[in-house]
C-alpha cells in the first residue's frame, strides 16, 4: 500500500467523522460506486486527453442521488490524477475503520466450507490471541488439497497438506 492510498483515507475518514457521516452507508456508496468502474470507464478516466470535468460529469451524473462528500473524494482524485487508487483507498478505509472499532477481518482459505463449529473455534481462538472481535471471510480452494490458511493483519497461519508437502519436497531436496 502506498502512502498516498493511507493518506486519502485519512482525510476521507476524518472529514465523515467530521460531517458525521455514517460509516455503513458510507462503504456502501464507495464500494457501489467502484463496482460500477468497469474495464472501459477505467480507460476513460486513465485517458490523458479527456477533461478532467468530463470525468467528473460521469460519477455526478450517474451517481446524482450519492451524498457530495462521497463524490467529493472521486473529484479529487481525479483532479489530482490518482483515480486509479480509488479501489486500494476504499480498502484502506474500511480496514481503518475496523480498526478504530477493534475489529479483525480475517481470510480464511480452504478446501471446503467450514462447518459453523469450526468457524466458531477459529473465531474464538483468534478473539482470544488477537484481544478484539473478528469477523472471518470465508474462500473455498481446492488447490490446497486439504487443510486450511488463515490471514489476519500481515500474519498467515498456513495448515494446508499442500503447505506440508511443499516444506517436505525443500527437505528432501537439501
Amino acid at each position: 500500500m502506498s502512502s498516498n492510498v493511507r493518506a486519502y483515507a485519512e482525510v476521507l475518514m476524518d472529514f465523515l467523522h467530521e460531517k458525521s457521516f455514517d460509516y455503513q452507508n458510507s462503504i456502501k456508496q464507495l464500494k457501489t460506486i467502484n463496482s460500477y468502474i468497469d474495464e472501459e470507464l477505467w480507460k476513460v478516466l486513465k485517458h490523458p486527453h479527456i477533461d478532467k470535468n468530463a470525468k467528473k460529469e460521469i460519477f455526478k451524473t450517474a451517481f446524482i442521488s450519492y451524498d457530495i462528500n462521497i463524490l467529493g473524494l472521486i473529484y479529487v482524485l481525479i483532479d489530482n490524477g490518482v483515480i486509479m487508487l480509488f479501489p486500494e483507498i476504499i480498502k484502506e478505509y474500511e480496514n481503518m475503520y475496523n480498526q478504530e472499532i477493534g475489529l479483525i477481518i480475517v481470510d480464511v482459505i480452504s478446501t471446503q466450507k467450514l462447518k459453523s463449529n469450526e468457524q466458531q473455534k477459529i473465531r474464538q481462538f483468534l478473539e482470544k490471541k488477537l484481544n478484539c472481535q473478528v469477523e472471518l471471510k470465508e474462500t473455498i480452494d481446492s488447490s490446497l488439497i486439504n487443510g486450511i490458511i488463515i490471514k489476519y493483519q500481515n500474519n498467515i497461519i498456513d495448515a494446508s497438506l499442500l503447505h506440508k508437502q511443499d516444506d517436505l519436497k525443500s527437505y528432501l531436496e537439501k
